[in-house]
C-alpha cells in the first residue's frame, strides 16, 4: 500500500496523459520509490527476525512463520500465533554462555 500511495503522490508533478489516454508517470516517481523499496527491504530482516522470536517466546518454532505463505488464511494464523502468551519453555529457545546450565 506504501508504494501504491508513492505512487500516486510522485507521478502527478512530472506525469502526463498521452492522445491515447495513457499515463507516462515521468521522472519524478524513480526517487520516492526507491526510497520506499530501500525500507521495505531494510525493514524485511527485521520484521521477520521479530516474529521469529516472538512465535519462540510462545515456545513455537520460528518456521511456523512460513504458513503466512498460505493464501488466504496464513497470515491470520501467524498473527493469531504471535498473540500467544509467552510460555516459560520458550526460554529453551534463548542463548546460554558456554559452559552454563540448561533449562
Amino acid at each position: 500500500m506504501a508504494l501504491q500511495v508513492t505512487f500516486l503522490v510522485s507521478a502527478p508533478p512530472g506525469g502526463r496523459i498521452d492522445g491515447e489516454g495513457g499515463f507516462d508517470a515521468g521522472p519524478l516517481v524513480a526517487l520516492p520509490t526507491m526510497i520506499a523499496l530501500a525500507w521495505a527491504f531494510g525493514t524485511l530482516v527485521p520484521g521477520l527476525a521479530l516474529v521469529w522470536r516472538r512465535l519462540h517466546d510462545a515456545d513455537l518454532s520460528g518456521a511456523f512463520f512460513l504458513l503466512v505463505l498460505v493464501p488466504l488464511v496464513g497470515g491470520l494464523t501467524v498473527l493469531v500465533l504471535t498473540l500467544l502468551p509467552p510460555n516459560a519453555r520458550g526460554a529453551r529457545f534463548d542463548r546460554r554462555p558456554p559452559g552454563a546450565p540448561g533449562p
